[in-house]
């Protein structure tokens, strides 16, 4: 039976967090603490524990059983798509933020996003972040950087291109808050067949169907990298295949915009995910080879997006000259040499 969740008072915003959770028994409570130290209580979390074989789940349940604002939602392991699904349909507060399991909210953010949010209550907000690699214990804050009147009058696509443009990692989740509203009454939800990008996929969708925007310029958490064993550090079968299915559907999706208005902001956004698409292609040549195989007809059925690529000549008349499977390889490793040497001269400097 759910659990009562008491929303208190009505001229404040309250907010749904929530986190998918799988085998991060090492990241979870400092994940679930950073949200119960909030000055802040007019929240739910739900957790969603994605069929974790760690002690994941029986740590979120203990909080669970402690706190009425906690919720503890168990599902058979299908990735961050299904589990957010979950999240989504489990819902009640006026906007939704998403929180991965190995971060940490930023202390104060649901007091100081209350302030910003009621005041307008836009469809959309993009914040901050700050990075935190656990490799080198090191922070380092991220500036946000945008542009007042393109929020304020420009269209979907002015947003969309403005944010791309102009921020790092705006494909991550955790840096947006929306309105529930606009999901539900757009039924948007995170793909399932995408293991990588369903953020992206996700955030474009909203984007592309609210009416308003807004910026809260504070860091809404601490962002983790170089975390053994997360997707985004690993370049599995899986996670490139989600890549080269993704880059094609909305390359696509701003082709056709762009042969109705001729805009240079639809033709930006084709050159970047032709470029996506390359990217994929190099990152792709660091599995098997029986597995780049597996990926053969996916990459020439889209082969047609390469021509759309800005710059990098040289790897497309590579790619083109030894087919895919061997030319990803090449590509990777000649990548691979190339980072390392710029890595050493760095150190140098």
């Amino acid at each position: 039976m759910k659990k009562e969740w008491n929303s208190v008072l009505s001229n404040q915003i309250s907010f749904s967090i929530i986190v998918p959770v799988y085998n991060t028994e090492k990241y979870i409570e400092q994940c679930i603490n950073s949200v119960l130290s909030q000055r802040y209580s007019n929240y739910e979390l739900i957790l969603i524990d994605d069929g974790s074989t760690d002690q994941s789940g029986n740590i979120c349940k203990k909080y669970s059983n402690k706190n009425n604002n906690i919720h503890y939602h168990y599902k058979n392991n299908g990735g961050p798509s299904s589990a957010r699904n979950v999240g989504l349909d489990n819902a009640t507060g006026d906007y939704i933020l998403f929180l991965d399991s190995d971060d940490r909210m930023y202390e104060e953010l649901l007091i100081n996003l209350n302030d910003i949010v009621a005041k307008d209550k836009y469809d959309i907000y993009l914040g901050s972040y700050t990075n935190y690699s656990e490799y080198h214990n090191q922070y380092d804050q991220n500036n946000l950087s945008y542009s007042s009147d393109i929020y304020i009058y420009g269209t979907p696509q002015d947003v969309l291109h403005n944010i791309f443009f102009n921020n790092s990692v705006f494909f991550s989740i955790w840096r947006y808050v929306f309105k529930k509203s606009l999901i539900k009454q757009n039924n948007i939800v995170f793909d399932e067949t995408l293991y990588c990008a369903e953020d992206g996929d996700f955030i474009i969708n909203n984007l592309l169907s609210a009416k308003s925007f807004g910026v809260a310029d504070i860091p809404f958490c601490y962002y983790s990298t170089g975390r053994t064993g997360s997707i985004i550090t690993t370049n599995s079968l899986r996670a490139i295949k989600s890549l080269l299915e993704f880059t094609p559907k909305w390359y696509l999706y701003f082709h056709e915009i762009y042969l109705t208005t001729y805009s240079d902001k639809s033709l930006d956004l084709i050159v970047y995910f032709a470029n996506y698409f390359l990217d994929t292609i190099i990152s792709s040549g660091s599995l098997e080879r029986k597995d780049r195989k597996k990926l053969k007809n996916t990459v020439k059925l889209n082969s047609f997006m390469l021509k759309n690529v800005k710059g990098n000549r040289t790897s497309i008349f590579i790619c083109r000259i030894l087919g895919y499977v061997n030319s990803s390889y090449i590509l990777y490793n000649i990548d691979r040499i190339g980072s390392k040497i710029i890595r050493n001269i760095r150190r140098l400097i």
